[in-house]
């Protein structure tokens, strides 16, 4: 298991949702900026609070997702040797990174799941080692390894 690789495909990710963030708020921006002049439809004009609002909740996202990214970089050089902040955990048929909540992909062939150190879960997980077995839902997983 290379963390660094995952890691790094999980930046990737993470910088797609950076950037239909951006999108969406610059789309909002536009929308709750219009001038009441140039709008063709007065019902254009009146939906410009509904931007506005849906542009204050983009802009909180972004920020959010933001403060992920740099937690995710922040994990490259960190090193476990059992379940904590910045771990990569080998489940054999996947994979768990513990560090932010961020949908799940595949690396070669395994999916990878990731969790936030805030997530109830967590708890349970935390201080597990290599060998462990832990109960995920109806299923339970081997800790394969742990970098």
């Amino acid at each position: 298991m290379n963390k660094i690789e995952i890691l790094e495909q999980l930046i990737e990710e993470q910088s797609k949702t950076l950037a239909n963030l951006s999108a969406s708020v610059e789309k909002y921006s536009s929308a709750a900026d219009m001038d009441k002049d140039n709008t063709l439809d007065p019902e254009d004009y009146s939906h410009q609070g509904e931007a506005r609002e849906m542009k204050i909740r983009m802009e909180q996202l972004l920020l959010k997702e933001t403060e992920n990214l740099e937690t995710i970089k922040r994990c490259l050089s960190l090193e476990n040797k059992e379940v904590a902040f910045g771990a990569l955990l080998d489940l054999e048929f996947k994979y768990l990174f513990i560090g932010v909540s961020i949908h799940p992909f595949l690396f070669k062939e395994k999916e990878v799941y990731s969790i936030s150190t805030e997530a109830p879960i967590f708890q349970y997980l935390k201080g597990k080692k290599v060998n462990d077995t832990i109960k995920l839902g109806t299923n339970s997983f081997t800790i394969v390894s742990i970098k």
